[in-house]
């Protein structure tokens, strides 16, 4: 819109025809500078419009890009509308709960700081105003599709932070034009920079927790505003309570993995044991396969248990049970897995006992195999029938 030319225009209709793959709620954003620039172009003086003609060309190649990629996943798409439309209700306490998380700090004072930096950004962009306007319709409009839409899970902070992550940079970029505006004020740029040092020093890279677990990408850590979800120490393994006097010594294999998160007890049994964790899915995951050789997800295969550095491999007879276990402070309990858990675990040890004998170690909700011990063996692995992926 300010520049004009074909090549932008060309890249912002290919982009927003690519914007949904990864995720649908983008739609409506990329949509939105089409009636903006309609807008623009009956307000602006005549010298500076650019012509209805290019406006409906730009339209024309954005929506049809959108459909050429998407009409092929038409009928997935909208069973997935269908099952999380209306599911769900954005409030003010939604938006008000979900500030720590923009700001990215559990210290009011920072986030105070930060949203004013927000506010010096819009100001400081007042002579800008095609700018200005053209990010606050973006921003403002992705939370009326969100209101409109009410996908599943929206009320919830955690999730409706994912929603806004789409328009998240463009909170970003106000507060980026807000530390240019104090730098100005203030006549250095030390404001800013202590700034920036105070919101990381605060934020959730700061906790060591992040740093000492494998499982970092979990939801237990991505909602920093809560503390982790733990497990009680009565109800521990004595399994666990050995190898948590020996951290670092043993890194295990837990199975079975819900490769969506939901799952606190792995994470929450991490910081008992003090073990690096390398995780299991369940059969079909695709996260798992060869193609993508993640340091710390594995196939659930026997000659894949072999091969990774782990000395114990731990099967979760019951994961629901312990879920159940687990106090999260504050914060409510994570969603329940909607995987088969139970039943994965019940067909890898029946496999497993097959193929391996009996294990090292059982009780009511788990059972391990030593896996060094295997090894020494020459693996003993079981029949080719059960050397395929198990869990199912």
């Amino acid at each position: 819109m300010e520049r004009g030319g074909r090549r932008w225009a060309g890249a912002y209709a290919a982009c927003a025809a690519l914007a949904p793959l990864w995720h649908v709620v983008c739609v409506p954003l990329v949509l939105l500078p089409l009636p903006f620039a309609a807008v623009r172009e009956m307000l602006v003086p005549v010298e500076r419009r650019r012509g209805w003609l290019a406006l409906f060309g730009v339209s024309i190649a954005t929506v049809g890009g959108l459909v050429a990629l998407q009409l092929p996943a038409l009928e997935s798409l909208l069973m997935v509308a269908r099952r999380k439309a209306g599911a769900g209700s954005l409030s003010w306490n939604t938006l008000s709960a979900n500030a720590w998380l923009q700001a990215g700090s559990t210290y009011v004072l920072v986030v105070c700081l930060f949203f004013g930096l927000v506010l010096l950004g819009a100001w400081h962009l007042r002579q800008r105003a095609t700018i200005l306007w053209f990010t606050i319709t973006l921003v403002v409009g992705h939370l009326v599709a969100l209101w409109a839409l009410h996908p599943t899970g929206v009320d919830d902070p955690h999730v409706f932070a994912r929603y806004f992550i789409i328009a998240l940079p463009l909170v970003l970029f106000w507060a980026a034009c807000g530390l240019v505006e104090l730098a100005r004020m203030a006549h250095t740029r030390l404001a800013g920079v202590t700034f920036l040092l105070l919101l990381v020093g605060t934020g959730p890279l700061a906790r060591p927790v992040y740093w000492r677990s494998t499982l970092s990408h979990h939801v237990a850590l991505l909602r920093f505003d809560c503390p982790p979800p733990e497990f009680p120490l009565h109800a521990l393994s004595p399994f666990y309570a050995e190898l948590g006097r020996r951290p670092g010594s043993a890194p295990l294999i837990e199975f079975p993995w819900d490769v969506t998160s939901a799952s606190g007890a792995t994470f929450a049994l991490q910081q008992r044991h003090r073990q690096t964790v390398i995780a299991a899915p369940g059969l079909g995951n695709v996260l798992s396969g060869p193609e993508f050789r993640l340091r710390w997800i594995i196939a659930p295969t026997p000659a894949s248990f072999l091969a990774s550095p782990a000395r114990y491999l731990v099967v979760h007879r019951d994961l629901p049970a312990e879920e159940r276990l687990l106090t999260f402070g504050k914060c409510p309990a994570l969603p329940s897995s909607p995987l088969p858990l139970e039943r994965m675990a019940r067909a890898m040890e029946r496999n497993l006992r097959a193929g391996w004998g009996a294990p090292v170690f059982e009780d009511a909700l788990i059972v391990v195999w030593d896996l060094d011990r295997l090894r020494l063996a020459g693996g003993q692995l079981a029949p080719p029938h059960a050397a395929e992926p198990m869990g199912s």
